[in-house]
């Protein structure tokens, strides 16, 4: 019998058929497979529910990239000089390629810089109507802006393609134009603030644009921001083909610092030499070179804090149901406790014992957890649609979500789930070990 229930030869599935014994419903031990049962349910909504927020927050998270960082450089590019001495013809429309062609073949691979495209920028006022709001115009080239941009996936009306050098056309964001009650075809007169070189006062300049279509990516571009042609801009600007720099676009946003930090060291390194500028002796750069994380970047790392702090907070429903197991098996332990001492009388092992209860705790977790993934795996894939089914019915209307379910949070979470809820049954398990046979079946 020793070598059978013995410490040298402890047979594991006789303690995995007693523990699941146990956990069997009787007249004496319902109450415990009840909160055996509540554990388990416990750990699967909290499961569930940490991964459908968690996959929301992924959703929003991708459509922010998609539709801010796509309207924006990841990194612009401008010369700050001006075009003095502008051997390299970077500020000129026929000759921005050249540097493009030389940052995208030469020192930078394409599997960091996917694209540029040129860029001039106005800031000024609409007007229409008697009303007036404050603009940002953007000229481009629209067949290359296609190459940097999302702009024409998100147009409502009209295309990219209707922007045309000379024709004086422009595209607008849809809240702006919905605010001033615009709609395509219509004339608008864009006003822009110029220093006068005669007797240096500040004078506005009028310019009439007719309005060929309208764009709505969803965020605060809709409200401001407008495209004109890149030669028309250039012409309302400088009065000449001029350009104000480049606008990049990259393959991981993430690393637009450190390609902005080996940027500004090539470009001031060759393009010094041929503009003849003296850096050390100016004490400044030719270029000027910013990042998307100069604007948005605070957002998006507070997106991310945000999502870690909520799955945090969500972790509590786990660590409850990780208490109500070990309250379930703690109450079994005590009710078992003659069992225990009989076996341990017949000779079985300590960690037999511990295998027994263990074992029980394994089942909860990995039950919970398991059903817990597969359900919330399920409604983070459909919740668009429930959310459509939703509002179809009109019951009531609920904002519409985006669910991006991703694999490595899925391992992360349920992993992490499984071993706190595991860990909660070693505890109870080890206390059943300890159980002093003759003390158990003394007054029994």
């Amino acid at each position: 019998m020793t070598n059978f229930y013995g410490a040298n030869n402890c047979n594991l599935p006789l303690s995995f058929m007693i523990g699941l014994r146990y956990l069997r419903s009787r007249k004496s031990n319902r109450s415990i497979s009840f909160f055996s049962l509540i554990s388990l349910i416990g750990l699967s909504l909290g499961v569930a529910a940490i991964i459908v927020v968690i996959s929301v927050m992924n959703g929003f998270e991708k459509e922010m990239h998609k539709r801010i960082l796509g309207m924006l450089p990841h990194v612009s590019v401008e010369n700050v000089r001006g075009n003095e001495n502008d051997s390299a013809g970077f500020l000129q429309i026929h000759n921005w390629k050249f540097m493009a062609d030389d940052l995208l073949g030469k020192q930078f691979s394409t599997a960091e810089i996917i694209a540029a495209a040129p860029y001039v920028h106005l800031d000024g006022m609409i007007s229409k109507n008697s009303l007036v709001k404050g603009i940002r115009v953007t000229g481009i080239l629209p067949d290359v802006e296609n190459t940097v941009s999302v702009l024409g996936d998100f147009m409502l009306a009209g295309t990219m393609s209707s922007l045309e050098a000379g024709a004086y056309k422009i595209i607008l964001g849809d809240d702006l134009g919905r605010e001033l009650g615009l709609i395509v075809g219509d004339t608008i007169t864009l006003i822009f603030p110029k220093l006068s070189s005669q007797n240096n006062r500040l004078e506005a300049s009028y310019y009439s644009f007719v309005i060929s279509g309208f764009f709505n990516v969803g965020a605060e571009a809709d409200e401001f921001l407008a495209f004109v042609h890149l030669a028309d801009a250039g012409e309302l600007k400088y009065n000449s083909d001029r350009i104000d720099g480049l606008r990049l676009k990259l393959a991981d946003v993430y690393s637009a610092e450190k390609i902005s930090q080996g940027l500004m060291h090539y470009l001031n390194q060759k393009y010094s030499e041929q503009t003849h500028v003296d850096l050390v002796a100016k004490s400044a750069d030719l270029f000027k070179i910013d990042t998307w994380v100069t604007t948005y970047g605070q957002l998006f790392q507070t997106v991310k804090l945000e999502k870690v702090m909520t799955a945090s907070m969500l972790m509590l429903i786990v660590l409850v149901a990780a208490f109500n197991t070990i309250s379930s098996l703690n109450m079994l332990v005590a009710e078992k406790h003659t069992s225990v001492a009989v076996l341990r009388t017949m000779g079985y092992s300590e960690i037999g014992v511990v295998l027994i209860f263990f074992f029980q705790g394994f089942l909860i977790s990995f039950s919970g957890v398991l059903s817990g993934t597969f359900s919330g795996v399920l409604i983070a894939i459909y919740l668009p649609d429930i959310i459509l089914w939703i509002n179809n019915s009109g019951v009531f209307w609920v904002a519409p979500l985006i669910s991006d379910p991703q694999i490595s949070d899925i391992i992360m979470i349920s992993g992490f789930a499984f071993l706190i809820s595991l860990s909660a049954s070693t505890l109870p398990a080890l206390k059943a070990a300890r159980i002093a046979p003759a003390d158990a079946v003394r007054y029994r």
